[in-house]
């Protein structure tokens, strides 16, 4: 038995505007992250951010690349959970 509301698009899309921070491989949370105005670090393997967005200003958010690693051969985990704590506290108050 599931004692909570079932979930639905509206209470998704909530959850991601009211985070301080998503952080978010290129899918569809990034694409709401975007729309919402919720600052974003979004991971990129094999695709790049000129060309699939997320397609908002600048500030919005930041975009790490495997391609743009040593590594890019071993996709989205090339990106090191390091880099990304690092580019999420610039998003964070000084």
């Amino acid at each position: 038995i599931l004692l909570t509301p079932r979930p639905d698009f509206e209470r998704y899309k909530a959850v991601i505007q009211r985070a301080n921070l998503l952080v978010t491989p290129n899918t569809g949370p990034m694409h709401i992250g975007g729309a919402v105005g919720t600052g974003m670090v979004a991971l990129f393997s094999g695709m790049s951010p000129n060309d699939c967005g997320p397609y908002v200003a600048k500030e919005q958010y930041i975009a790490l690349c495997a391609e743009d690693t040593d590594m890019p051969e071993l996709g989205i985990s090339a990106i090191s959970p390091v880099k990304v704590f690092e580019v999420c506290c610039e998003f964070l108050p000084k």
